[in-house]
């Protein structure tokens, strides 16, 4: 019977850096005896992109009697920590040790709270569609009360160990600790080629992305999601209140903080330290952009905007088998296609993508001319179509 290791986060503590190396390493892990299991979204875990890696498969290895053979099966997903507190997987916890798996091993991250809160802040803005002041987070913020309620569900479970560290004293060695937590060789884990996967906002991103949620609600996808995965290399700036306001939350919070310091060892507890805050930090006036992320925010504002023109067409509507494509892709035109098709793959395929277009059908368009570009990858117009239509269909 394998034993079952779950990261679970929590939020902002390198999650997504270490799915992406995880994925990448699936293959190394798995002739070592650990299997990370495949999902959807591996590839673009791979690639570096935001994903919520694989904890979703939890249900999927109960239910289906999953078995890779390995001797360890290892899940990361931050949905698994708020599931846990919320009780909804309390029923499957129960089961799992004995009748499913040998045992549990959790990896749980914490942070900091002054850079934590500041850190989630900036995430409910760029994912929440939050226009709240960073004020009123640090107001509310409570996720030292949760990891207390973490413990205490998963220390009733029979079965189960908890392995707590600080990211915020670990940063620089996250791969280190999965590789140590899982009793994986050392240096197994390959590194990403993007080492800042999901990363904060700077000040005026930050400030551009509320802007934008005021008046269309969430919309990360506009603005935020593209500069972070699109430019990973820009550096982020800390969202601060006063040095009072981070010392009430401080103070607010401090027994939480010392029971999970009881369950960690010295060097993973919370520091309870504040951060100075700038007088540039506070001033609503001056915001910088580059180049690069003025070009990254307008493309993304001009492809929502194609889009809804796009959706708002009737004319674009049409299905495939509909008037508009029957007097563009006329039998002729299809023979005409066909008979270059062997010699010529690339031109035949654009045509019947730009065939497609103008019936409307732009899902088909996309598929074909993604095909025209794998006949023909330097082809200039190919690659601006196909572009043009990833843009429009979001």
């Amino acid at each position: 019977m394998a034993a079952l290791y779950l990261h679970v986060g929590h939020g902002k503590t390198g999650s997504s850096y270490i799915q992406s190396s995880l994925a990448l390493s699936r293959q190394a892990l798995l002739d070592k005896g650990i299997d990370y299991p495949e999902t959807n979204s591996s590839e673009n875990a791979r690639l570096g992109k935001i994903t919520s890696g694989n904890g979703g498969m939890l249900r999927h290895i109960i239910s289906s009697n999953y078995s890779s053979g390995a001797e360890k099966v290892l899940l990361s997903s931050e949905v698994l920590f708020h599931d846990i507190v919320d009780g909804k997987l309390d029923s499957l916890l129960e089961s799992l040790v004995g009748s499913h798996f040998e045992s549990v091993n959790i990896l749980v991250f914490i942070r900091d709270l002054v850079e934590h809160a500041s850190s989630s802040y900036q995430q409910m803005v760029k994912r929440g569609g939050s226009t709240a002041s960073v004020e009123d987070v640090f107001s509310r913020y409570k996720q030292p009360e949760l990891v207390a309620d973490f413990i205490d569900r998963c220390q009733k479970l029979p079965g189960f160990k908890i392995t707590i560290r600080n990211y915020s004293n670990c940063r620089k060695n996250l791969l280190d600790e999965v590789e140590s937590w899982v009793e994986a060789p050392k240096g197994i884990l390959e590194k990403p080629s993007v080492e800042n996967v999901n990363r904060s906002m700077t000040r005026s991103e930050l400030r551009l992305q509320k802007g934008v949620n005021q008046y269309l609600g969430k919309s990360g996808h506009l603005v935020s999601d593209r500069l972070c995965n699109n430019l990973p290399e820009i550096e982020s700036e800390k969202a601060l209140p006063s040095e009072e306001d981070q010392k009430a939350m401080l103070r607010r919070l401090e027994k939480a903080c010392d029971y999970v310091g009881r369950h960690a060892s010295s060097e993973h507890r919370y520091n309870n330290v504040t951060i100075p805050v700038s007088d540039d930090s506070l001033r609503e006036d001056n915001y910088v952009f580059t180049g690069k992320q003025i070009d990254t925010i307008a493309s993304g504002l001009a492809g929502e905007i194609s889009r809804l023109k796009y959706s708002s067409s009737p004319k674009k509507h049409a299905s495939p088998d509909s008037d508009n494509i029957g007097k563009v892709a006329t039998p002729d035109f299809f023979k005409k296609v066909g008979a270059r098709f062997e010699r010529y793959p690339a031109d035949a395929l654009r045509d019947m993508a730009l065939c497609f277009e103008s019936a409307g059908d732009l899902n088909t368009a996309y598929y074909l001319m993604s095909l025209a570009l794998r006949a023909r990858p330097k082809g200039k117009m190919i690659n601006k179509k196909v572009s043009d239509y990833a843009s429009l269909l979001g």
